[in-house]
C-alpha cells in the first residue's frame, strides 16, 4: 500500500517503527494545517520557528501516541501545548491577547503583573481565561465545553477583556 493511501493513525503506527516515508507523508498532509493555525496567534517570523518546533516535538513525543486513537486531535493537542508554552515564555504584553496597558519591564515585574490578572479575575472568570486566552479554545469549542451558546462565550469574554483593560488603565492613570 502506497503512504498516500494509508490513514494518519497508520502513518503513525509506521513512523513509530521509523519509517521516514510516514514521517513525510504527515508532514505533507498536515503542513499548511500547522502554518494556518500558528498564523491566527503569531507574527510571520514566530510561525515558521515555532512550526519547526511542533514537529520536532512530534518526532520526540511520537512514542506518546496510541494508534487506536485519532491521530488528528492528538496533534493539535500538540500544537497548542507548543503554542501555549511559546506564549508562556514571552513577557505578557508580547501575548497577542494583552495589549500596551500590560507592558511590563522585567522579570519580576511579569510575575506580578500575572498575578495581578488572576487576582482581578474572579473565580468563574479564570477558568474562561485559561480555556479561551491561554489555551485558546475557539468559542465554538468554550461554549460546548461550557454548555453556553457561542454568543454568550463571547460575549463574556469581551466583558473579561473590557475588565482586565479597565483595571490596567486605572492603575496606569494611578501611576501617572
Amino acid at each position: 500500500m502506497k503512504m498516500n493511501e494509508l490513514t494518519d493513525g497508520q502513518l503513525m503506527a509506521a513512523y513509530l517503527q521509523d519509517n521516514s516515508e510516514a514521517f513525510e507523508e504527515l508532514y505533507a498532509r498536515y503542513f499548511s494545517k500547522v502554518i494556518s493555525y500558528l498564523r491566527k496567534y503569531l507574527t510571520e517570523d514566530d510561525v515558521h520557528d515555532l512550526a519547526q518546533k511542533i514537529w520536532l516535538k512530534l518526532h520526540l513525543k511520537r512514542g506518546l501516541f496510541q494508534c487506536d486513537k485519532p491521530f488528528a486531535p492528538w496533534f493539535f493537542v500538540l500544537i497548542r501545548h507548543t503554542l501555549i508554552d511559546h506564549w508562556r515564555q514571552l513577557p505578557p504584553h508580547q501575548v497577542p491577547f494583552l495589549d500596551e496597558h500590560l507592558a511590563v519591564e522585567n522579570t519580576f515585574d511579569q510575575a506580578i503583573l500575572w498575578q495581578q490578572i488572576y487576582q482581578a479575575l474572579g473565580p468563574k472568570e479564570r477558568p474562561l481565561f485559561d480555556r479561551r486566552m491561554v489555551e485558546g479554545l475557539t468559542f465554538k469549542e468554550l461554549a460546548r465545553e461550557l454548555e453556553l451558546t457561542e454568543a454568550q462565550g463571547r460575549k463574556r469574554i469581551s466583558r473579561l477583556l473590557a475588565k482586565l483593560k479597565n483595571i490596567f488603565a486605572d492603575k496606569e492613570d494611578c501611576h501617572e
